[in-house]
């Protein structure tokens, strides 16, 4: 299970755990956070460096291996770099 800390609220996000993050998103917004949704999937198969997407990528649950660029990586780490990465994408696509 990947667990993000969320530094401006001090917890761990559980995904599964509707009632915590609702909680979570409260807490951030309250707080004067921008939260913005992003689609999770593939974020820690995509490459941060080259954008090469595999399952291959992740040769291990803690593992990130590229295999286009041989980039490597803590796959939690590359996961939330690309979940930031998709946030700001649709942070900056929003009309002013």
């Amino acid at each position: 299970m990947l667990q993000l800390l969320d530094p401006a609220a001090q917890q761990f996000l559980r995904p599964h755990d509707i009632e915590e993050q609702a909680l979570g998103l409260d807490r951030r917004k309250s707080a004067g956070r921008e939260v913005i949704a992003v689609d999770p999937r593939n974020t820690s198969r995509r490459c941060p460096e080259c954008g090469h997407t595999a399952k291959e990528n992740r040769p291990t649950q803690d593992t990130f291996h590229c295999t286009a660029c041989d980039h490597q990586a803590h796959a939690g780490t590359v996961g939330a770099l690309n979940v930031l990465r998709a946030g700001l994408a649709r942070r900056n696509a929003r009309p002013a």
